[in-house]
């Protein structure tokens, strides 16, 4: 982001993916970085089924015995280590400035309502 290498702090990270102009880059704009709103447009597809990656082991082998494929549960391979969202954005998010906050929030506000994520 900023030119010195790969250690980049989360402040340098949400200034780049949320920039305080408004105008993204192509790079900017990477599926990896988009809001989910953006990316899959929820409000123009009725989907049948929402998974997140905190719980995916379980959303995949739900939606597995759902498609009538259930003898293909279990083998979604298990994750290498925990990810829990909800514990680690509150130590990131203290690390931003208010604007920096805001600027994040305008940008993702409705990836955080739609997926029941909090910002605190």
């Amino acid at each position: 982001v900023t030119g010195q290498g790969h250690n980049v702090t989360f402040s340098e990270f949400i200034t780049w993916v949320t920039p305080p102009n408004g105008t993204w880059t192509f790079a900017q704009r990477n599926e990896h970085w988009l809001p989910m709103v953006e990316l899959c447009a929820p409000c123009a597809v009725q989907y049948d089924a929402i998974g997140r990656y905190e719980h995916l082991q379980k959303d995949v082998n739900q939606t597995l015995h759902w498609l009538g494929a259930g003898q293909f549960a279990e083998r979604f391979p298990q994750a290498d280590r925990p990810y829990h969202a909800t514990s680690l954005h509150q130590e990131y998010l203290q690390r931003l400035s208010m604007v920096e906050k805001l600027r994040f929030l305008r940008t993702y506000l409705l990836d955080f309502l739609l997926f029941g994520y909090e910002m605190t």
